[in-house]
């Protein structure tokens, strides 16, 4: 991976190189072809667990009841 060296020049910078940082990165180099697009990311690029999520997944909704009126009292 190259390191960030010296001065850069872009049009636009994405900071954070997960899910959502390589979603808009890639968003932005379809949807701005003549612009420079720069992804800055600390470590490798796509590893590891975002900021906000721990890597899973709960179906705690399933779990509670049907969805109907009368499971209101649950939550």
């Amino acid at each position: 991976r190259p390191t960030l060296n010296g001065t850069q020049k872009a049009d636009w910078v994405v900071v954070g190189g997960g899910y959502t940082g390589m979603a808009a990165a890639r968003q932005l180099a379809t949807l701005k072809p003549g612009e420079r697009v720069i992804l800055l990311e600390a470590n490798r690029v796509g590893e590891g667990a975002s900021a906000r999520n721990s890597g899973f997944l709960v179906d705690a909704a399933l779990n509670e009841g049907t969805g109907t009126a009368s499971d209101i009292d649950v939550f």
